[in-house]
């Protein structure tokens, strides 16, 4: 999702800066897979993550429609 958000709204081409493990249960490996991808979310304030003690990502977590609907309102600064 973090992937398909982040090309959507800044081109095909993009490549989001690497991460710096904010995340507990993101593993953080610059420029390998997709923690770079969830944190340039984080960074942009389209998510928050899951838990904000301990802060997780929860990424094996399915995302609702409503959830998903935050995060596209975010993404395009929809009202």
């Amino acid at each position: 999702m973090a992937v398909f958000l982040l090309k959507t709204e800044h081109g095909s081409e993009y490549v989001p800066p690497a991460c710096a493990g904010i995340f507990a249960d993101v593993v953080c490996t610059p420029g390998v897979g997709i923690p770079d991808w969830i944190e340039r979310l984080a960074n942009e304030n389209i998510t928050g993550g899951c838990f904000a003690d301990s802060l997780r990502y929860c990424p094996d977590r399915l995302n609702s429609r409503g959830e998903m609907a935050v995060f596209l309102a975010k993404t395009f600064q929809l009202p």
